[in-house]
Protein backbone atom coordinates (compact mmCIF):
# COMPACT_ATOMS: atom_id res chain seq x y z
CA UNK A 1 0.00 0.00 0.00
CA UNK A 2 1.39 3.39 -1.01
CA UNK A 3 1.07 6.11 1.60
CA UNK A 4 0.31 9.70 0.71
CA UNK A 5 2.48 12.39 2.18
CA UNK A 6 1.03 14.76 4.72
CA UNK A 7 -0.31 17.99 3.28
CA UNK A 8 1.23 21.32 4.24
CA UNK A 9 -1.84 22.06 6.40
CA UNK A 10 -1.46 18.71 8.18
CA UNK A 11 2.24 19.31 8.85
CA UNK A 12 1.46 22.79 10.21
CA UNK A 13 -1.35 21.48 12.42
CA UNK A 14 0.94 18.72 13.73
CA UNK A 15 3.76 21.15 14.55
CA UNK A 16 1.34 23.54 16.26
CA UNK A 17 -0.18 20.70 18.37
CA UNK A 18 -3.61 21.24 16.77
CA UNK A 19 -4.27 17.55 16.04
CA UNK A 20 -5.83 15.14 18.52
CA UNK A 21 -7.42 11.73 18.69
CA UNK A 22 -7.34 9.28 15.78
CA UNK A 23 -5.98 11.92 13.39
CA UNK A 24 -2.94 12.40 15.61
CA UNK A 25 -2.36 8.65 15.86
CA UNK A 26 -2.49 8.33 12.05
CA UNK A 27 -0.04 11.20 11.57
CA UNK A 28 2.37 9.81 14.16
CA UNK A 29 2.25 6.38 12.51
CA UNK A 30 2.85 7.95 9.10
CA UNK A 31 5.80 9.93 10.43
CA UNK A 32 7.40 6.74 11.77
CA UNK A 33 7.89 5.48 8.22
CA UNK A 34 7.99 8.56 5.98
CA UNK A 35 11.36 10.27 5.90
CA UNK A 36 10.26 13.16 3.62
CA UNK A 37 7.40 14.06 5.97
CA UNK A 38 9.70 13.71 9.00
CA UNK A 39 12.07 16.22 7.40
CA UNK A 40 9.20 18.62 6.66
CA UNK A 41 7.97 18.43 10.26
CA UNK A 42 11.50 18.96 11.56
CA UNK A 43 12.11 21.90 9.21
CA UNK A 44 8.84 23.60 10.16
CA UNK A 45 9.47 22.94 13.86
CA UNK A 46 12.83 24.72 13.61
CA UNK A 47 11.26 27.60 11.70
CA UNK A 48 8.53 28.01 14.32
CA UNK A 49 11.11 27.96 17.12
CA UNK A 50 13.23 30.56 15.30
CA UNK A 51 10.19 32.79 14.77
CA UNK A 52 9.20 32.53 18.43
CA UNK A 53 12.74 33.47 19.45
CA UNK A 54 12.74 36.43 17.05
CA UNK A 55 9.41 37.70 18.37
CA UNK A 56 10.72 37.35 21.90
CA UNK A 57 13.92 39.22 21.00
CA UNK A 58 11.92 42.09 19.50
CA UNK A 59 10.26 42.55 22.87
CA UNK A 60 13.68 42.51 24.52
CA UNK A 61 15.05 45.11 22.11
CA UNK A 62 12.39 47.72 22.57
CA UNK A 63 8.80 48.54 23.44
CA UNK A 64 6.71 51.64 23.86
CA UNK A 65 4.18 51.74 26.68
CA UNK A 66 1.24 54.10 26.17
CA UNK A 67 0.68 55.62 29.60
CA UNK A 68 -1.76 58.33 30.69
CA UNK A 69 1.20 60.74 30.98
CA UNK A 70 2.49 59.92 27.50
CA UNK A 71 4.66 57.24 25.94
CA UNK A 72 7.48 55.55 27.83
CA UNK A 73 10.15 53.98 25.62
CA UNK A 74 12.27 51.03 26.69
CA UNK A 75 15.16 50.10 24.46
CA UNK A 76 18.11 47.74 24.69
CA UNK A 77 20.90 47.86 22.14
CA UNK A 78 24.38 46.47 21.79
CA UNK A 79 27.06 49.11 22.00
CA UNK A 80 28.95 49.39 18.74
CA UNK A 81 32.22 47.49 18.79
CA UNK A 82 31.62 46.21 22.33
CA UNK A 83 30.26 43.12 24.02
CA UNK A 84 28.00 45.15 26.33
CA UNK A 85 24.35 46.18 26.05
CA UNK A 86 22.83 49.55 26.91
CA UNK A 87 19.40 49.62 28.54
CA UNK A 88 17.50 52.88 28.09
CA UNK A 89 14.20 54.12 29.45
CA UNK A 90 12.82 57.51 28.45
CA UNK A 91 9.51 59.20 29.16
CA UNK A 92 7.73 61.22 31.82
CA UNK A 93 10.58 63.74 31.45
CA UNK A 94 13.06 61.14 32.72
CA UNK A 95 15.90 59.19 31.17
CA UNK A 96 17.64 56.16 32.66
CA UNK A 97 20.52 54.27 31.04
CA UNK A 98 22.89 51.57 32.21
CA UNK A 99 25.18 49.01 30.56
CA UNK A 100 24.97 45.25 31.03
CA UNK A 101 26.78 42.13 29.88
CA UNK A 102 23.73 40.63 28.12
CA UNK A 103 20.57 41.61 26.29
CA UNK A 104 18.46 39.74 28.85
CA UNK A 105 20.00 41.72 31.76
CA UNK A 106 19.52 45.03 29.93
CA UNK A 107 15.90 44.23 29.11
CA UNK A 108 15.14 43.12 32.67
CA UNK A 109 16.59 46.38 34.01
CA UNK A 110 14.49 48.50 31.63
CA UNK A 111 11.31 46.57 32.55
CA UNK A 112 12.09 46.89 36.27
CA UNK A 113 12.68 50.64 35.95
CA UNK A 114 9.44 51.03 33.99
CA UNK A 115 7.41 49.20 36.65
CA UNK A 116 9.00 51.38 39.35
CA UNK A 117 8.21 54.54 37.35
CA UNK A 118 4.64 53.43 36.45
CA UNK A 119 3.53 50.82 39.02
CA UNK A 120 -0.15 51.37 38.17
CA UNK A 121 0.31 50.78 34.43
CA UNK A 122 -1.71 48.04 32.73
CA UNK A 123 -1.05 47.49 29.04
CA UNK A 124 -4.02 48.23 26.80
CA UNK A 125 -4.61 48.80 23.10
CA UNK A 126 -1.91 51.16 21.86
CA UNK A 127 0.69 49.68 24.15
CA UNK A 128 3.05 47.56 22.07
CA UNK A 129 4.26 45.39 24.93
CA UNK A 130 2.53 42.07 25.46
CA UNK A 131 5.00 41.11 28.23
CA UNK A 132 3.10 42.91 30.97
CA UNK A 133 -0.50 42.48 29.81
CA UNK A 134 -2.64 42.32 32.86
CA UNK A 135 0.08 43.28 35.32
Amino acid sequence: MQRRHLTDDQVEAFVRDKVAGPGLARMEEHLLFCDPCQRRVEKLSHLVADLRAAVSAIGLLGVVHATSDGPVRLRSRQLQGEQSWLAELSGHQRYFARTFASLEQASAFAQRMFHELCPEHVCVAGCDSCTCQGE
